[in-house]
């Protein structure tokens, strides 16, 4: 009983020991399962404050430059100036992202402006090509050298307007340019000489101080060394003219050279231009021209005259007709021969053109009949006029051969509008019967026409001379139709 006293005893403070053990080991682990708890919590905690800290330092370094890219990419899509970003200096992912807008950026602001340089340049070509092409429809309509100068100086301050400019063209003699248009102020001489240009001399164009050797050309001086070009103006194989360029307004010397391909494109159209104008004058005043004394013929004056009475009877100004017969001219041929003749009625033809001027028109009607309209003058100037004139035709001397011809004299007669009749047909039979009364009272003199009823009394008297004269008369306009 003892024993088993003694050993439950013992039993007892075994299970008083291990339960005293296993209390402590449950508050040792409770208590270190707080204290994980509490680092945990604490851990959680710092993580969270972190996480903040780290939220905010975001926010606070990045969120502004990506706001800023942004932004700037939406003014760039709307087109507006946009600078290059800051944030590119930085050495992190925001730098390489701004250096990434900026090189795009620059790359398609520079696609850009050479697109409008290319849609600038196509514009101005097709601006060019439609003036070039307007200049010649309008050069190619225009009816007179005049009227054709005064269209290239209007179309070259389209086509070159940062030019001054002006155009040269051969005289008929081709000793000698004339001048006759000059745009933008150009400097226009009144004529220069062929040699006095390097572009005409060497037959190319010609840009001083667009290369190292440049020597100026004798009419730009004296020269203050600012930059030109001389174009030579060709058409048909043939220089016709020079084109001269000077800079004009605020152009730059390179951008002056670049007009030289439109200057070139411009004068060719001008040279076809001129010459066909020089040719088509040409045409004109061989239908309207004597071919042997260079007067004006009998169609040329007669339009004249229709135009002139019209003008007259409108305005009531007077005019003027002398009819002119050159004496005894069929001994010249006769005695000398046919050239003698045609010298002499040069040597007239040739006086008439010095002495008249102004609207003057002097014309061979056929033969030795020449004939002379006097716009405005009146019966008196009319007389004084024909007396001037028949003895500028005195004082001539022909020389044929090794000798001189007899003396050229002429019988005029004069018909006044609207005293002497009111139709070419009239005055011009009147003048003629003033002529045939200067032969019949010795010729070499000058005839008023008698008015209507003193013409009666006088008719009879001079109608031998008129038959005398009719049949020569009649042949010698053929003979002037016939050239």
């Amino acid at each position: 009983m003892t024993a088993s006293t003694s050993r439950i005893d013992a039993l007892y403070a075994i299970e008083k020991r291990l339960s005293q053990y296993l209390h402590a080991r449950a508050q040792a682990d409770a208590q270190n399962a707080f204290l994980s708890l509490t680092y945990l919590a604490t851990l959680l905690s710092l993580l969270i404050l972190g996480a903040t800290i780290t939220s905010i330092w975001v926010y606070r370094e990045i969120q502004p430059p990506i706001a800023r890219i942004i932004k700037s990419m939406r003014a760039w899509s709307e087109d507006k100036e946009v600078p290059d970003l800051e944030e590119a200096d930085r050495q992190d992912g925001i730098g390489e992202l701004a250096r990434t807008f900026n090189e795009l950026r620059t790359r398609l602001e520079w696609n850009r402006v050479k697109d409008e340089e290319r849609t600038t340049r196509e514009r101005a070509q097709t601006r060019e090509m439609k003036l070039l092409s307007d200049l010649n429809e309008w050069l190619q309509s225009s009816t007179s050298t005049h009227e054709l100068y005064e269209m290239i100086g209007t179309f070259m301050t389209k086509m070159l307007p940062n030019c001054s400019g002006s155009v040269y063209v051969y005289s008929n003699s081709r000793d000698v340019l004339d001048g006759t248009c000059s745009w933008n102020g150009g400097m226009l001489h009144e004529h220069i000489r062929p040699g006095d240009c390097w572009s005409l001399r060497r037959g190319r164009g010609y840009s001083y101080r667009s290369q190292d050797i440049k020597f100026a050309c004798e009419h730009t001086k004296p020269h203050d060394e600012s930059p030109y070009t001389c174009l030579p103006i060709l058409a048909h194989g043939e220089t016709v003219g020079m084109m001269h360029l000077t800079p004009y307004g605020d152009i730059s010397e390179e951008d002056f050279f670049e007009n030289f391909r439109v200057a070139q494109l411009a004068a060719e159209q001008i040279s076809l231009a001129i010459a066909n104008s020089k040719m088509r004058d040409q045409l004109h005043q061989q239908s309207i021209r004597d071919p042997l004394t260079g007067l004006y013929n009998r169609r040329h004056f007669i339009d004249a005259l229709r135009l002139r009475l019209e003008q007259s009877k409108r305005s009531g100004q007077p005019f003027a007709l002398v009819s002119i017969d050159v004496d005894h001219f069929k001994r010249f041929n006769d005695n000398h021969g046919h050239d003698a003749g045609d010298m002499v009625l040069r040597a007239v033809g040739s006086t008439l053109e010095k002495e008249c001027d102004g609207d003057e028109i002097p014309c061979r009607l056929g033969g030795e009949e020449l004939m002379l309209l006097l716009p405005g003058a009146d019966v008196s100037q009319a007389e004084k006029r024909a007396e001037h004139i028949r003895a500028a035709i005195e004082r001539i001397s022909v020389r044929y051969g090794e000798k001189n011809l007899p003396k050229v004299t002429i019988s005029v007669g004069i018909s006044v509008f609207p005293d002497h009749g009111s139709i070419p047909q009239d005055l011009m039979k009147v003048a003629d019967d003033a002529l045939y009364t200067s032969k019949a009272n010795g010729r070499n003199q000058v005839t008023v026409a008698c008015l209507a009823e003193e013409d009666t009394a006088t008719a009879v008297d001079f109608e031998k001379v008129r038959q005398e004269l009719g049949e020569r008369k009649e042949q010698n306009r053929r003979s002037g139709d016939q050239q």
